[in-house]
């Protein structure tokens, strides 16, 4: 099929051939250019014909100037049917693309939103690891802040006991000093009272052996204080040496005081924190669960959008691929019978000139 061929018959039966058969017969040759991909050409290379064999195949159609307008309005009808299906031709191409397009998009959104859920997963799995980490670590400190605490609430009654005790040996001691110092004292310890003496020594001998037994009292204290007791001239020392045993005492319970406070609050600062972290533990595996869920739901959307983006883009690959060897002879056709026109035109001009 040529251009020319077109041409003949287009002008040789446009007078007695219907709209519909002139259709047929342009899709016929059509279909014969689209299987010469080589027969292909601009519309500058159009309908290379000479202005005589022009004039050859107007002069023998006949009476075409007589019937120009009758010709012109059939060949508009044609080239109004051509012009929408070339139009269509567009749009089908337009909405194969289109549709490519819209897979593609929605395929990525998908994949981002698979990607998301996959680092939620990996986020939460990191998150509950170390949370469960915590917790384990936690544990430990919390049972050994709760044994010391035990051991403290085993040891410290009996250790303040003994130093209540004492408390109460060295406040006799002096209340028996006190009684001491208002009697007359004679020049030695010797001829002290011997009632008064001998309650002193007592009281002197139970403070040494809770010493000796290891109680808040050291033995050297009570050396000490047997030593300034040789002679009852040395009682202000005495007093001193007793007083200060006191502030030992009170000191030595306070320590106790604020060390079993001091514990107890760490017993419950740390469970505070094991607390924190099962929470952690159980809130980051709920969430590494959800993501789970959500990213098996986004891959299965994923792969169903991938399906249909690897189709869409093998139709518009086909429909395109249609699309760009059809196009060009449509075009082709219509350019064709403008041309017709147009020589018709000019060839009835010129023999009314």
């Amino acid at each position: 099929a040529t251009d020319t061929s077109l041409a003949s018959f287009l002008i040789r039966n446009v007078q007695s051939a219907s709209v519909p058969q002139l259709l047929q017969a342009v899709h016929g040759w059509k279909n014969v250019e689209v299987t010469d991909l080589a027969s292909f050409s601009t519309n500058s290379q159009m309908l290379a014909v000479n202005k005589q064999s022009w004039e050859s195949m107007l002069e023998e159609s006949g009476k075409l100037c007589e019937k120009k307008d009758f010709i012109f309005a059939k060949f508009n009808q044609l080239l109004a049917k051509l012009k929408v299906e070339n139009t269509e031709r567009n749009a089908t191409d337009a909405a194969a693309f289109k549709a490519k397009e819209s897979a593609l998009a929605a395929w990525l959104d998908s994949e981002a939103e698979y990607r998301l859920q996959s680092e939620k997963i990996k986020e939460a799995e990191e998150g509950a690891a170390y949370a469960r980490s915590q917790y384990e670590k936690w544990s430990a400190t919390v049972t050994e802040t709760q044994k010391r605490l035990d051991k403290m609430n085993a040891e410290y009654p009996k250790e303040k006991g003994d130093i209540q005790l004492e408390r109460d040996l060295i406040k006799e001691i002096l209340r028996l000093l006190g009684v001491l110092a208002q009697e007359p004292q004679p020049a030695t310890a010797a001829k002290a009272h011997p009632l008064t003496l001998k309650q002193v020594e007592a009281r002197v001998s139970l403070l040494k052996k809770h010493a000796e037994e290891g109680g808040p009292i050291t033995p050297k204290q009570v050396n000490m204080l047997n030593s300034q007791l040789a002679s009852f001239g040395e009682t202000d020392e005495v007093k001193k040496l007793l007083e200060a045993m006191l502030k030992d005492l009170d000191q030595r319970e306070a320590v106790i005081d604020k060390a079993l406070k001091d514990t107890q609050e760490e017993l419950t600062a740390h469970k505070a924190e094991l607390v924190k972290y099962e929470k952690d533990v159980v809130d980051l595996s709920n969430a590494g669960d959800e993501a789970k869920q959500a990213a098996d739901a986004a891959d299965l959307k994923r792969q169903t959008l991938n399906g249909k983006k690897t189709t869409t883009a093998e139709d518009y690959t086909d429909e395109h691929a249609e699309f760009e060897i059809t196009f060009p002879p449509a075009e082709k056709s219509i350019f064709i019978i403008e041309q017709i026109k147009k020589k018709i035109g000019d060839f009835c001009a010129a023999k009314t000139a």
